[in-house]
């Protein structure tokens, strides 16, 4: 919570390419958390950001915190109406299902193991640390959706 901040606005590209500085914002958070000495093999978080920057937001997430934006319609007759802006990185999410099979990882239920073991058993399949997931496809590469603010 406190380091995606700093690398986000520390990265070279924040000004010039705010989608690129955003995802390596994500790598960045969770290479220092690897580095830290916090055991982060078991534990983790997921992580959902939106910058308004140059007239466009950037929606960036990595695993299943959602966002959305309520809107009133233009002639407020039928009140606010709930847009979601981020997709769930999860097994049930068919993208992220082929990834995690393809990766060697295992579901069951809902949940994402290791091809050998009972570990990690995480719900979301993207997540800054959970580095026991890795040999099961948990990644903490940020998805990006980039939109004109409402």
């Amino acid at each position: 919570m406190k380091t995606f901040p700093n690398c986000l606005t520390s990265d070279s590209q924040f000004h010039s390419n705010p989608p690129n500085a955003l995802k390596n914002a994500c790598k960045a958070t969770a290479g220092m958390l690897g580095s830290s000495g916090v055991d982060a093999t078991l534990a983790g978080s997921t992580l959902c950001s939106i910058l308004l920057q140059d007239n466009n937001m950037y929606v960036c997430n990595v695993g299943d915190s959602r966002s959305m934006v309520a809107m009133d319609d233009r002639d407020h007759s039928s009140g606010l109406k709930a847009t979601y802006l981020t997709k769930d990185h999860v097994a049930a999410n068919p993208t992220e299902k082929k990834r995690i099979l393809e990766h060697g990882g295992r579901i069951v239920g809902k949940r994402i193991y290791c091809g050998d073991t009972n570990l990690p058993g995480l719900i979301p399949s993207r997540s800054i640390g959970d580095f026991g997931g890795r040999p099961a496809g948990i990644i903490s590469e940020a998805c990006l959706q980039i939109t004109p603010p409402c």
